[in-house]
């Protein structure tokens, strides 16, 4: 008797410790206290029972998250939005000495900030209505990603004109002179891989650790839409918006593209990680 309930105890809590569902506990349970009455009962018996609820009830196949056509198009819109307000560095075309580059960052820094929050708060907003227990930090991590894009895309180029100087004999912005370096917008491709790493071990969360390929995809893919992005938007400014049109509206419709852009590849990549979070679980062994 006392062997029938210690193991009657251990297999229920661990029921409700693995599946989490009382339906299969309650039929454990009353498949358990029916087999005692008949005074028929066995390990094997048990065993028999507890395999049966639990395969019916939780060997389910991995989970298929209900990602919608709303979802793709509302991910695009978010980040269009937030790549669309940032425009804190708008002014910041040149570096003509080595003295303004801290300063430079710190803009740089921001404007990143700002388009992360904006950016990362619309899209929390959206994941949390697939995946709402696995997202915290999501808009933290979008919005320091995002600050350290332009400042290390900028180191990057620096330290390439830099060498490139020294190699050449050259001093890289001598103090009076009047040459000027301008390694923007292009610097930001320079760094783009800094958003998919931050945001990397959120997604990681969601699929249980697993992914060590989609990790990849994922900071490579991000890497790109911000590079494309770029390209893009420079493209759009240099040859189809008109002459008269004001440097602001540049940058806005500018960074709208890459914003655009940037949705439409990490959507589409976020899409096929989602779709499939592979959360299968086998079945607890019995102490």
């Amino acid at each position: 008797m006392e062997l029938f309930w210690r193991r009657l105890l251990t297999a229920n809590s661990r029921l409700s410790q693995f599946i989490g569902r009382q339906k299969a506990s309650l039929e454990l349970l009353g498949s358990c206290l029916l087999i005692w009455c008949e005074d028929d009962w066995s390990a094997a018996r048990f065993n028999m029972y507890y395999d049966l609820c639990y395969r019916e009830d939780n060997m389910r196949k991995p989970e298929t998250i209900p990602v919608t056509s709303a979802f793709y198009l509302g991910w695009i819109l978010v980040t269009t939005v937030g790549w669309g307000i940032g425009i804190l560095d708008a002014r910041v075309n040149s570096i003509r000495s080595i003295a303004e580059i801290p300063g430079i960052m710190l803009v740089l820094a921001a404007n990143g900030l700002l388009i992360g929050l904006v950016t990362g708060f619309g899209q929390w907003l959206l994941l949390r209505q697939v995946v709402a227990e696995m997202v915290q930090g999501w808009v933290w991590a979008t919005a320091i990603g995002t600050s350290l894009v332009a400042p290390l895309g900028l180191a990057v180029g620096t330290a390439i004109a830099w060498i490139s100087f020294q190699v050449r004999g050259d001093i890289f912005l001598p103090e009076g002179s009047a040459m000027f370096f301008s390694p923007l917008p292009m610097h930001v491709i320079f760094g783009g891989y800094a958003l998919g790493v931050a945001q990397w071990p959120i997604l990681r969360h969601i699929r249980n650790g697993q992914g060590g390929k989609e990790g990849l995809l994922w900071v490579l893919g991000t890497w790109a839409g911000i590079g494309l992005g770029v390209l893009a938007s420079s493209w759009v400014r240099g040859y189809v918006l008109d002459v008269s049109a004001t440097p602001m509206v540049r940058i806005v419709v500018g960074r709208v593209i890459a914003g655009m852009i940037l949705g439409i590849v990490t959507g589409t990549i976020l899409v096929i990680l989602l779709r499939e979070t592979g959360r299968g679980r086998s079945r607890p062994p019995i102490a």
